[in-house]
């Protein structure tokens, strides 16, 4: 990378860094406030509206998402201003037309609710509203999509910030006057998801003006080029559609009913903010520009397995103890949380935090193959995961939220394997890729659960305690394990503080 770019990487990652913990306890606490003020039947229902409002959003980008990622760039002048490359306008016109189709026909029959949900009593005016959520919230994501290619992260993070600061006040102001109820929440979501959409595409259309004059049009992408990747992309997102957390929600709601879907959604709502903050998504704006910028290097067979390896295992290193912390205490803090609606979610919360494992591997992956500009591999791997939706069908009739949180990770883990496999076998070679770190990581953690056991004989009464003790202990074993290989070290080395990476013994590779 130039040092221009680096610098630009440098102040993404800052932004991030900053804005995103902010999102990350505004959306805690609404979750928090919910699951205490909201009888379980109404916070079954609001999961239930976010799920079919999840699903439209996806399923009307017609490959457009990936587009954006692949084909969106940016440049800085010396003057400070950021010149946009690629389709901009084209692309935030036809996700405008997408999510008016896909929200019109939710408006014009709202009876869909009725089959989500069909021993409740739904307004017919839900579909209206949850349409108007559909059109603001992907919108707005999708802008936000935009900055995140062209390395704009402040920007991409203001909408999210505003979104979540406007929904926290406005619960809040709702619950002090004692009318709190899933009705008011729906508007809430509506007015924030509007407002974030208008935000957003006024900071893009500014930025978009100022740099008119500076804009080249010497780099042409091939609309049958982005076709030929994006719509492989698109259908793989389809399929995934059909085994996500908002298809296994729905599920729940059919098979079991109210009370394990408030369940569900309430233990994966918690483990999305976890899943959000993972590297490989809360540094996604960064690492996608890496992989792209890496592919176009003459050793680019070398160095994408390589960064492939090691993004993973700063997930999995991330991930693990927190595993490890919720097996054990898990019970105990949802029950503080939720005010002891959901004193017996632990289960489920650490078996989806579990499930973030091969949900990493997913992620980079995707990021691997996007910079091969190959959509085949990813697509064949979906195809596969649909497995997981009979899966689930069937944990959910039997064990309910807990069978559902595993066929979750199920239908991940079979996902990167298959990818990998796929990828493994083809030009695509990961020859670089350097698995035996992540079978370090993965010991260290079974170590860490049985120390948790150990200390659970002592402590008792003590989950926290030892579900800290637990994850501290997996920290220890890497620490003395040494998972990174000599390029993993000088790449952490050169991008942390001189005094961490002394105390990491980075530099002692």
């Amino acid at each position: 990378m130039t040092k221009a770019t680096t610098q630009r990487v440098r102040q993404s990652m800052l932004s991030m860094l900053i804005a995103r913990p902010i999102s990350a306890v505004g959306g805690l606490l609404v979750l928090v406030f919910l699951s205490r003020l909201l009888q379980p039947q109404e916070y079954a229902i609001y999961f239930a509206i976010w799920a079919v409002a999840e699903i439209a959003i996806l399923a009307s980008n017609l490959g457009l998402l990936q587009a954006a990622y692949r084909y969106i760039s940016a440049s800085e002048l010396s003057n400070g201003i950021t010149v946009a490359h690629g389709p901009v306008v084209s692309f935030v016109v036809l996700r405008i037309m997408t999510l008016l189709a896909v929200a019109s026909v939710l408006a014009f029959f709202p009876s869909i609710f009725k089959f989500v949900f069909p021993n409740n009593n739904i307004s017919e005016k839900l579909g209206i509203f949850v349409a108007a959520i559909i059109v603001g919230e992907g919108l707005a994501r999708y802008i936000e999509s935009i900055f995140d290619s062209m390395l704009c992260q402040g920007r991409s993070q203001i909408s999210l910030i505003i979104r979540t600061v406007l929904r926290l006040v406005a619960i809040g102001f709702i619950a002090l006057q004692g009318e709190l109820n899933i009705q008011n929440v729906v508007y809430i979501e509506v007015g924030v998801t509007l407002v974030g959409a208008l935000v957003s595409i006024t900071m893009l259309a500014i930025m978009l003006a100022s740099s008119t004059k500076y804009a080249s049009n010497d780099e042409r992408i091939a609309y049958k080029r982005m076709l030929q990747f994006a719509l492989p992309a698109f259908i793989a997102q389809l399929l995934g559609i059909t085994y996500g957390p908002d298809a296994l929600k729905i599920t729940l709601a059919g098979l079991v009913g109210a009370n394990a879907l408030a369940v569900f959604g309430f233990a994966y709502s918690l483990a999305a903010v976890v899943q959000r903050y993972i590297p490989a998504n809360i540094l996604a704006g960064v690492f996608r520009p890496i992989f792209v910028a890496a592919s176009k290097k003459e050793d680019s067979d070398k160095i994408l397995p390589a960064l492939l390896s090691f993004l993973v295992k700063i997930n999995w290193i991330f991930i693990a103890p927190i595993f490890c912390g919720l097996f054990f205490s898990g019970d105990f803090i949802l029950s503080k949380v939720s005010a002891g609606n959901y004193p017996a979610a632990g289960m489920v919360l650490s078996l989806i935090v579990l499930g973030l494992l091969p949900i990493a591997m997913h992620a980079t992956l995707s990021m691997y193959c996007l910079a091969k500009e190959t959509s085949w591999a990813p697509l064949y791997a979906t195809a596969l995961s649909v497995l997981g939706l009979p899966i689930a069908i069937y944990l959910g009739r039997e064990h309910g939220a807990v069978g559902v949180a595993i066929a979750f990770g199920v239908s991940e883990l079979i996902w990167s394997i298959t990818c990998y496999v796929l990828l493994a076998r083809s030009e695509y070679a990961l020859k670089a890729f350097e698995y035996h770190g992540l079978l370090k990581i993965l010991n260290a953690m079974l170590l860490a659960l049985l120390f948790g056991y150990i200390v659970t004989s002592f402590m008792v009464s003590y989950d926290l305690l030892v579900g800290f003790s637990s994850g501290l202990f997996f920290f220890v074993v890497i620490y003395f394990t040494g998972v990174f290989s000599l390029q993993e070290k000088q790449w952490l080395a050169s991008v942390l503080p001189a005094k961490l990476v002394k105390i990491l013994r980075l530099n002692n590779a």
